[in-house]
């Protein structure tokens, strides 16, 4: 388009729209009237960027990442606008008759869940649990296995969900029992991690500065949401979904493929048995409502989209940010929970963190082992016979929860956090350097050295 035509474009949006962005770009033309003609070129690239599909778009190669970090993250963060044509990465659906993740379906035992049965146990052993320093390890030994179970029963009830007649005790130990059941034995995305975000959920959402603007429905949405946010996940990633032609993938059309499948799951599970059906004495409106929610919250796990909303959440923050009144910042606040409850192993204080790392490390690995498996490209860092652990989980502390966790730190009035992810990284970055490994800005961005060498 040429320039003029450009202009003229943004000009009409703007006499016949009223929406923030048209007016924004009406404000810059009529600035560029004014200023120097060497400005007005850069105001002319600002209006282009600001009508363009990918405002909020990072592109890591101008980040000075290169090579296997950069790939890391944009494997995390699949992006249709960026998915590779190289054929020589791809998998021909031929060759993947047999080879399609199998999601076997899961079936209640008979007899009541266990935390129906363990109920006065789990009420009375949980809060040792609440706390930010919890430990996983303590928590599935005392609850057998049950943690997701435990933490489920334990936390709604804690949140009042019971007394205000939205659920019965029988209802949601029988739901519990079905999510915990449509969770897999993955190294990471397991019960456990499910029962991690709940956990980190309700503490951040209990919080004093945030509780103030959180209603009993929403809470009601986001525990929902935190406890089946990953429900039926296959161990792998999107892009490895998307890239070997999985039949999630097709269905999905490549888009939040794992989390549109997740919500369809959890929905799936309470028209299944009216005895799981977490929403059997909700009154349609609200049930309505609920679900809406939900889908909001588990679609904003998919990394894909994290640095167009962590932009949104700073431009929020930094003007008049008012949940109570503003439903549009309601929801900005409570994906920003989940967000971070899903992103808080690096957060967490260092023994907890190391044991998420080393869950997530081994499950990445055995993505990797299928990728060479069937002559896939090898995702970055999920080559276990090239381990370079810390170096993965400084790339991703400084590019994709740190400022997450910074902008939530201003939410909830604590620095807790911050310092914990501050602390991790330094550990990880000291385990590089007692190996030898040069740890400046420019090493870590750079693309490791291919041979065999002492494990990063």
């Amino acid at each position: 388009m040429l320039l003029v035509d450009f202009e003229r474009s943004i000009e009409a949006q703007a006499l016949t729209t009223q929406t923030p962005a048209t007016r924004v770009l009406k404000a810059l033309l009529d600035v560029k009237r004014f200023v120097p003609s060497s400005y007005q070129e850069e105001l002319t690239e600002a209006s282009r960027l600001l009508v363009s599909a990918s405002l909020n778009h990072v592109d890591f190669r101008k980040a000075g990442l290169e090579s296997d970090a950069t790939n890391f993250l944009k494997g995390l963060m699949v992006d249709m606008r960026e998915t590779s044509s190289d054929s020589s990465s791809e998998v021909t659906l031929q060759t993947l008759d047999n080879l399609k993740l199998e999601i076997p379906d899961r079936e209640l035992e008979e007899g009541s869940p266990w935390c129906l049965m363990h109920r006065d146990m789990i009420m009375q052993t949980c809060e040792a649990y609440a706390g930010w320093d919890y430990s996983p390890i303590d928590a599935l030994q005392q609850y057998d296995g049950h943690t997701l179970q435990a933490f489920m029963l334990y936390f709604f009830t804690q949140a009042g969900l019971l007394d205000a007649g939205l659920i019965d005790l029988k209802t949601l130990c029988w739901f519990a029992a079905a999510v915990e059941g449509h969770y897999h034995a993955n190294p990471f995305h397991n019960q456990g991690h499910a029962a991690d975000v709940l956990q980190a959920t309700y503490f951040l959402m209990t919080q004093p500065s945030i509780a103030q603007y959180i209603s009993r429905d929403q809470k009601f949405s986001t525990l929902l949401a935190a406890s089946c946010h990953d429900l039926d996940h296959p161990g792998r990633t999107n892009n490895f979904l998307i890239e070997s032609h999985n039949e999630l993938a097709i269905n999905y059309n490549d888009t939040s493929v794992l989390e549109n499948h997740h919500i369809a799951t959890m929905f799936r599970l309470c028209r299944e048995d009216e005895r799981q059906n977490i929403f059997r004495a909700v009154p349609p409106a609200k049930a309505k409502a609920v679900r809406k929610r939900v889908i909001q919250l588990v679609l904003a796990t998919d990394l894909s989209m994290h640095f167009s909303f962590v932009a949104n959440l700073k431009n929020r923050l930094a003007v008049s940010f008012s949940p109570t009144t503003n439903d549009e910042d309601m929801t900005i606040l409570l994906r920003t929970i989940i967000k971070c409850a899903d992103l808080s192993n690096p957060a967490r204080p260092e023994k907890v963190s190391r044991y998420w790392t080393a869950a997530v490390t081994e499950e990445f690995f055995q993505q990797g082992d299928e990728e060479r498996a069937r002559g896939m490209t090898i995702s970055a860092f999920m080559d276990r016979t090239q381990p370079r652990t810390q170096r993965c989980q400084v790339l991703f502390i400084d590019n994709v929860v740190m400022q997450l966790w910074r902008l939530c730190a201003q939410l909830t009035h604590s620095d807790e956090m911050v310092a914990n992810l501050e602390r991790n990284r330094e550990l990880w970055l000291r385990e590089m350097r007692d190996a030898g490994c040069n740890t400046s800005a420019a090493a870590l961005a750079a693309p490791p050295n291919r041979k065999p060498s002492t494990p990063q």
